[in-house]
């Protein structure tokens, strides 16, 4: 026989502490505080009221880290952007076969009048965007001034990663002298190496971010050349090789994916001293004696790391 139990009713006036919309709640509220900490600690920084070494802690030791201040700009005035340079040594045949395949200046296709979606700039953001453009049926039109593949594959990701990768080889084995390997702690880097194996890596991603297969697989047409607008649904389109050809389409739709260049702060006299951005660094093929880096985004970071 069976026995019977009592179900107490469920009581709907108070919302369970452990389900997913008070978890949500409780993370959003957690999430506000943390920004609200986080502004008050940019702004504390700002004012000069507080130091990295009071956020970090000491980076070197017990010696506090050194109190660098680069003026702000002032109010009204422009940060210097750094140029596009060209992906070298022109010497090494890699590069020239990775600029054929991503940045071919003389690419320069007859367009259609008419685009549901043109794409400005072949980075990141800009491939993505036509993927996307594709799946969804659409007839997209990808423009780019430099180099395909943007950023991450010429003058960020893929190049920061090849020599964070040396590094962190070099110091495993420094540190395996301490393990009773014999001449561990005398091993050096050959720089050289480090950079042609770099640009070899460059260059066997290069074909899957560049011009043809973007045309092929994703793109009713991909354009080397640079754009500006003429109204709100065209924009013209002047080739990059110098012959002056330019052409006008219109467009449905229109994704500006230009992505940033590096800005040369208004230190004194940096303008007039020769320094280096990540858009020329990995063209290098010495290793400088030192290395003072400016910015603590992802790439220099790695690279002082490095």
């Amino acid at each position: 026989q069976a026995k019977r139990v009592a179900v107490a009713p469920r009581d709907h006036s108070t919302r369970r502490t452990g389900s997913p919309t008070h978890a949500r709640a409780a993370r959003d509220g957690s999430m506000a505080a943390l920004e609200a900490e986080a502004a008050k600690l940019l702004a504390a920084l700002d004012a000069g009221t507080t130091s990295v070494d009071d956020v970090l802690g000491r980076l070197y030791g017990q010696a506090a880290s050194p109190d660098v201040q680069i003026p702000k700009a002032a109010p009204g005035s422009t940060m210097a952007v750094a140029p596009e340079y060209a992906m070298g040594p022109s010497s090494d045949p890699v590069v020239q076969e990775t600029i054929n395949y991503v940045g071919p200046k003389d690419h320069f296709p007859q367009l259609d009048k008419k685009y549901d979606l043109v794409v400005i700039g072949a980075g990141v953001a800009g491939l993505l965007s036509v993927i996307t453009a594709k799946a969804l049926g659409k007839r997209a039109l990808l423009i780019e001034r430099h180099y395909m593949g943007g950023d991450c594959l010429n003058v960020g990701c893929v190049p920061s990663k090849c020599l964070v990768a040396a590094a962190k080889a070099l110091n495993s084995c420094r540190k395996a002298a301490s393990l009773g390997v014999v001449g561990a702690d005398s091993v050096t880097i050959d720089f050289q190496r480090v950079m042609k194996r770099m640009r070899d890596v460059r260059g066997g991603i290069a074909p899957h971010d560049g011009v043809a297969r973007y045309g092929r697989d994703f793109c009713e047409a991909v354009c080397i050349g640079e754009a500006a607008f003429v109204s709100e649904t065209e924009v013209v389109i002047t080739a990059r090789d110098g012959s002056g050809r330019k052409q006008t389409v219109a467009f449905d739709r229109c994704m500006v994916a230009t992505g940033a260049s590096a800005a040369v702060p208004p230190a004194p006299s940096l303008l007039e001293t020769p320094h280096l951005t990540n858009g020329n660094f990995f063209n290098l093929e010495e290793l400088p004696p030192t290395l003072g880096l400016i910015g603590a985004g992802p790439i220099g970071l790695e690279m002082a790391q490095s």
